[in-house]
């Protein structure tokens, strides 16, 4: 079924950008004062507490990622309405591009500039990667967030042990496998920073980059293919 698919939304893509978005997680939050680049949620959950508390300076910690990731979604849609290529580059590719040299800024500036503009980052590139790969093998099933993964898994399997269709049972296990990765991703970022500290992102750009390098192949073979259609 992978091969059916167009690479961005295949299986392997996937896990490799759960395992992105689980290691930017942890690097935000062990890094930045237990802000998280990409859990929305979280972020406003410790907003609300500070707030209760009447820590009021920490506000801003938790604001700028969660108004950073709306605009940065925002953003990711409306190109995706724009366009799909760009000089016979896709804009999945461009969007990883633009990700891998955030993450790289970061890890170069992190421990020299104020936390929240490196916060700021990591919340951009969470976003556009939400946006851009919120589909596998043509399903909404997002590789960034796991939220609601959990309760695919759950009901997809429940569904596919009712109706004995392995169809569901293997999304199922597909889903499981994400979230797997996403949580592989949170424990490697989570040791490297205790060893490298601020640089621990650039685990994070070289998964990226591997996604690229996939999707970068893959839209290769595609025009090969298709000029050799022409050309036969």
């Amino acid at each position: 079924m992978d091969n059916f698919s167009p690479i961005h939304e295949r299986t392997m893509v996937a896990q490799l950008l759960a395992l992105t978005s689980g290691s930017i997680d942890a690097y935000s939050f062990l890094t930045h004062g237990n802000v998280f680049a990409g859990m929305q949620t979280g972020n406003l959950i410790l907003m609300g507490i500070n707030l209760a508390y009447g820590r009021f300076g920490l506000l801003i910690n938790y604001l700028v990622p969660i108004l950073v990731f709306i605009i940065g979604a925002t953003f990711t849609k409306y190109m995706s309405l724009k366009f799909t290529h760009y000089h016979n580059i896709s804009r999945q590719a461009l969007v990883l591009s633009l990700g891998i040299v955030l993450l790289i800024l970061v890890g170069i500036i992190g421990n020299q500039i104020s936390l929240i503009f490196t916060s700021l980052l990591m919340s951009v590139t969470i976003a556009l990667l939400f946006t851009e790969f919120d589909k596998i093998h043509d399903a909404q099933l997002n590789a960034v967030m796991m939220t609601g993964n959990f309760k695919k898994l759950g009901t997809l399997f429940l569904e596919g042990m009712m109706t004995k269709q392995s169809k569901l049972l293997r999304r199922s296990f597909r889903v499981f496998r994400i979230i797997l990765s996403f949580f592989i991703g949170v424990i490697i970022n989570a040791y490297l920073v205790k060893i490298f500290s601020f640089q621990a992102i650039f685990f994070s750009a070289m998964m990226l980059g591997g996604v690229l390098i996939i999707i970068a192949y893959d839209n290769h073979k595609l025009i090969k293919q298709f000029t050799g259609d022409i050309n036969d």
